[in-house]
């Protein structure tokens, strides 16, 4: 190759480069504001696991999900999380959901803590559900759920749809009570019962 080509080839690859991007030598005067973003989060983790026990050392929940982010606001984004509820009679309910968020304690209650959950907002794609002694299946469904973990009580003003293998049931809005393994449903309740399906 003869050398003078060689000398061209090299401003010209420079040239181009700057036209295509102009902003290589604007680097130098921007502003401190376009280059920093304020960071609102403390800390972030993959595949999390947390296990809940209560003052006498029984389980009270089990939370994982593959993605967990904790706010300076102290709120906490989960991303596809898994609870399992245990009740002291030894039955177990089992929520998942899409997202969730965890809303603690606000810091003008007495009993605040860092460690205190107000509530666990479940969001998109929500399922409840529990197999019994004898493997029936129920499942609850619905698009946005509120746990309260020291109440074990669930909540939600959407609508939600129930199923077992003997009830199909829908309604606007429901309240349950874990504990006593309770579940009200609020308005528009549509439902059937099929008396010859299987226990």
């Amino acid at each position: 190759m003869h050398k003078g080509w060689f000398f061209l080839i090299i401003p010209s690859l420079l040239l181009v480069i700057l036209i295509d991007r102009p902003n290589i030598l604007q680097s130098g005067n921007r502003s401190t504001d376009d280059v920093i973003t304020e960071i609102d989060f403390d800390s972030w983790s993959t595949q999390i696991s947390t296990i809940l026990f209560n003052v006498e050392g029984e389980i009270e929940y089990k939370m994982q999900a593959s993605r967990q982010v904790h706010f300076l606001n102290n709120t906490t984004l989960l991303e596809n999380p898994n609870l399992n509820l245990y009740q002291v009679a030894g039955g177990q309910w089992t929520v998942t959901a899409k997202s969730g968020r965890i809303q603690p304690v606000s810091e003008d209650t007495e009993t605040s803590s860092l460690s205190a959950i107000e509530r666990i907002e479940l969001i998109e794609n929500v399922e409840l559900f529990q197999t019994d002694d004898f493997g029936n299946r129920m499942v609850l469904s619905t698009a946005f759920l509120t746990l309260d973990p020291e109440l074990e009580t669930l909540s939600t003003d959407q609508p939600v749809q129930f199923k077992s293998s003997t009830i199909e049931q829908t309604a606007i809005g429901m309240h349950a009570d874990l504990n006593q393994n309770t579940v009200t449903f609020l308005s528009q309740i549509r439902g059937r019962y099929d008396a010859t399906a299987p226990e």
